[in-house]
């Protein structure tokens, strides 16, 4: 019980949102990435989850300053990609997206994951070593 009544620190709290961020977005991520695979399929996609995930972070996590404009913009567009998705989405509107995702994350203030060509960007060697310490050891 005590753990209930103790004030979340700063920093914790800051681990939790970039978290929470992070598993919202990799849907995203792998929606966008993966689109021609369900578009082969031609089964309906519910992206009723991705659009309610990015609606929140456009209205209730916007940050004021040089980037707002552009982090909303992205979002409103990525709205729109994913009303149409997967039967509208083609590779250029699928290379726009991905662009539109490092607007978002610039906005909310991260460091996009990917490199251009989706391809996941090296974890810093700190951040490595950090990973490697928690896992349980044999």
């Amino acid at each position: 019980m005590q753990m209930a009544d103790q004030e979340i620190r700063a920093q914790e709290a800051l681990g939790l949102l970039k978290g929470w961020f992070n598993n919202k977005m990799m849907v995203v991520i792998f929606r966008i990435q993966y689109a021609h695979i369900y578009m082969k399929k031609m089964k309906p996609i519910d992206a009723r989850e991705q659009l309610i995930f990015l609606n929140d972070i456009q209205h209730h996590f916007s940050r004021q300053g040089i980037d707002h404009k552009a982090y909303y913009d992205a979002t409103k567009w990525l709205k729109a990609f994913f009303r149409v998705y997967p039967e509208k989405i083609t590779p250029e509107r699928a290379k726009k997206a991905w662009k539109k995702l490092k607007a978002v994350y610039a906005g909310f203030g991260l460091r996009f994951p990917f490199n251009d060509d989706c391809a996941r960007k090296e974890i810093n060697p700190l951040r490595q070593k950090q990973i490697e310490a928690t896992r349980e050891k044999p």
